[in-house]
């Protein structure tokens, strides 16, 4: 019997410390998110930055609900109800990339809306995500 408070207290603990998942090959932690969502956010952030060339994702990308950028022109495709944050850690070295997805309201999924750009050419990239 004193197993099973112990065993509610782990599992408790596992639920605050969020779900991990693979897209791709790579670890994706999406902390409170449900896969249902964290999945197809991370794999349009993976997409985006396939852009990029030569750099990598290395490490875990990390995906989080956050409010929506307020700065900018807003698409007209874009549901500014919920916002998710993307870092991507970066290879080689400590730089990351953070992107800002958005649901796209009536043509179904995902798109990008705010945080660093990786299409060509290069000199159109922003760095980070705005507040």
């Amino acid at each position: 019997m004193t197993l099973r408070p112990a065993g509610m207290l782990i599992g408790a603990a596992v639920s605050l410390a969020g779900c991990s998942i693979d897209v791709d090959e790579w670890n994706v932690a999406c902390g409170l998110l449900d896969a249902a969502t964290c999945r197809p956010v991370a794999a349009l952030a993976l997409n985006n930055l396939g852009w990029r060339h030569p750099a990598r994702p290395q490490g875990t990308i990390t995906v989080g609900a956050r409010d929506c950028p307020r700065n900018g022109a807003w698409p007209v495709w874009a549901d500014p109800s919920q916002c998710w944050q993307v870092e991507i850690p970066l290879d080689p070295g400590p730089e990351k990339a953070c992107m800002v997805i958005a649901r796209r309201s009536q043509l179904g999924g995902y798109g990008q809306v705010a945080g660093d750009t990786y299409g060509l050419p290069p000199s159109n990239e922003t760095r980070g995500c705005p507040a």
